[in-house]
């Protein structure tokens, strides 16, 4: 390159910055006018007052001259018009090659431009002018491209020269020159227009997802806009703050909650275990609460949302749930160690008959108050029921007994080798002819061996408890569970006392009638011996040696602990 001289040459070395940059900062354009020494160009020098430099130029055609369209132009000593470089009074001109005219403004000279003042002298630095800044070098070279100044970036625009303000696009990456700042490039957040960007330590603004103190971001991936609210990634759904934060955990929005996943992510369409508790979300990514139907299944959702299990109370109704919150229903469920019937609503039946059988073959079950299915012996409005271990009824009557004893579970006791007294009576038979026929089933074992834990056929070994068990089967009263089986069990010698744990009605003593039972104590309270009672002060009764009668109270037996009466 060629400086300029007296004689119009230019060579001067300008070392420029002219290419996009990796680091900016964001910082204010500190213009220095007063700083920069522009020199201008000094008239004095040139003995040139511009009146009278016109008519001496008009005279010698040499100095300064303003033409009919007034452009300056330079004629030398010799009348000849200058063009060129120039300098004059201190600073440098640039005359037209072909009209000698003087530049102003910015002028384009072998591939670099230059800026001249409205007086025509070349500028150096800053330079404001007709609406634009110009830069330029201690050569006067203006500054083209990116420009690196006090700190900060700028750009400048090819071919014009101006600094450029505003959103600009280089290859698909958006700078934001700032307006606000004179042009410098901004790093990190900005509002633009009512929308917020935030652009990287090399100027460009962010695209898709962006860390920055600890949260999470997310711009257009087109318009670089700081996104907030939902955001839809492929199936993925977001919520973004109005600060544009992406949520997590928890969030309470329009109304519904929802679950973001440590990675933004909603939860939606599934069951989610958060803290220990499940909880279901729907397609749309609320939180449900209530009942929830999923295929034929049913649960219950707290109205904090966590599935339910074990047992609810819901809307006067008692359910229950598994713990996979599955609702039990239409059919009977084992719950702890009882069986629990439900309706195919859900709801617990309780308090109530219900027959599962069919026409001609009930099938009768009955449901406690608390749900649970009864066994055994029951005993309600005057009445005695017997369920079995299944829960099947099987005898209903105004005393204890046991109708199908013949086909049931006394017939399999037979058969596996227990002795159990013909059926003499039942319920179809008065009070007094099922007394009868058990004190004449007892006996037949009269003067028959005593022996504990025994209660054999007439002729065989028995005590007291089963002398007794053996005329209530005579009479279709079945004591279970009670039973010559169970008896034979020395665990269960002393039967007597789980015979007066029946639901047998209790009479007092005074009270007592034939056919009732006699409880005796060892005088501390302690049940030790049971007697059928005859009427007079008698019983029959197996203690040792033999079943023989007795008085009702005897030395052998003096304290009575209570009476019951089978068949009342």
């Amino acid at each position: 390159m060629m400086v300029p001289t007296e004689r119009g040459g230019f060579a001067m070395a300008v070392k420029m910055k002219n290419a996009l940059v990796g680091s900016v900062g964001l910082f204010a354009i500190a213009m220095a006018f007063a700083l920069l020494a522009i020199p201008q160009v000094s008239y004095a020098d040139q003995a040139v007052d511009e009146s009278d430099a016109l008519a001496a130029a008009d005279e010698a055609r040499h100095g300064w001259v303003r033409d009919e369209s007034d452009n300056w132009l330079y004629y030398d000593a010799q009348s000849n018009l200058y063009a060129g470089w120039l300098k004059y009074g201190g600073a440098w001109y640039w005359l037209n090659p072909e009209t000698g005219v003087m530049a102003v403004g910015v002028v384009e000279i072998d591939g670099m431009g230059y800026h001249f003042a409205q007086s025509g002298a070349l500028t150096y630095g800053w330079e404001f002018d007709n609406g634009s800044w110009y830069c330029s070098n201690g050569s006067g070279v203006l500054v083209s491209g990116w420009y690196s100044y006090n700190g900060g970036w700028y750009y400048f625009q090819e071919g014009t020269y101006a600094m450029y303000e505003g959103m600009i696009d280089f290859g698909g990456q958006l700078y934001w020159l700032k307006p606000s700042a004179s042009g410098r490039m901004a790093v990190g957040w900005e509002l633009i227009d009512g929308d917020w960007y935030h652009f990287n330590d090399s100027g460009c603004a962010d695209s898709a997802w962006l860390e920055d103190g600890g949260d999470w971001y997310y711009f257009d991936p087109m318009t670089h806009v700081m996104a907030t609210g939902w955001l839809q990634l492929g199936s993925d759904w977001y919520y973004l703050s109005d600060s544009g934060v992406m949520q997590t955990g928890w969030q309470f929005i329009s109304g519904a909650w929802y679950y973001f996943d440590g990675s933004g992510i909603m939860a939606a369409g599934d069951w989610c275990r958060i803290g220990g508790t499940w909880y279901y979300f729907h397609d749309w990514g609320g939180m449900a609460t209530g009942w929830l139907q999923l295929g034929n299944d049913w649960y219950w959702l707290r109205d904090s949302g966590a599935m339910e299990t074990g047992w609810a109370q819901i809307g006067g109704a008692w359910y229950h749930f598994a713990n996979s919150g599955l609702m039990s229903s239409n059919g009977w469920e084992k719950i702890g160690s009882s069986w629990y019937y439900f309706r195919s609503w859900g709801g617990m039946v309780s308090s109530e008959w219900i027959n599962l059988g069919t026409e001609g073959d009930d099938q009768w079950y009955y449901l406690k108050s608390s749900g649970a299915m009864q066994t055994g012996w029951w005993h309600n409005s005057g009445h005695y029921y017997y369920f079995g271990s299944n829960g099947l009824m099987t005898s209903d009557s105004t005393s204890p007994s046991y109708l199908a004893g013949e086909n049931n579970r006394l017939s399999d006791m037979r058969s596996r080798g227990w002795y159990v007294s013909p059926l003499l009576a039942d319920e179809n038979n008065t009070r007094e002819e099922r007394i009868e026929a058990m004190i004449s089933t007892a006996y037949e074992y009269y003067g028959d061996t005593y022996k504990a834990c025994y209660s054999q056929a007439p002729g065989g070994y028995v005590d007291c408890s089963g002398l007794a068990m053996q005329g209530l089967y005579a009479a279709g009263f079945d004591p279970w569970p009670v039973s010559p089986e169970r008896h034979s069990n020395p665990a269960y010698e002393y039967e007597s006392r789980n015979m007066w744990n029946l639901p047998i009605q209790r009479v007092s003593y005074s009270d007592r009638q034939r056919g009732d039972l006699i409880y005796y104590d060892n005088g501390y309270g302690t049940i030790i011996h049971v007697a059928i009672y005859l009427g007079d002060d008698k019983v029959i009764e197996a203690w040792p040696p033999s079943v023989t009668v007795m008085s009702t109270v005897n030395s052998i037996h003096p304290h009575v602990y209570g009476v019951q009466r089978p068949f009342a």
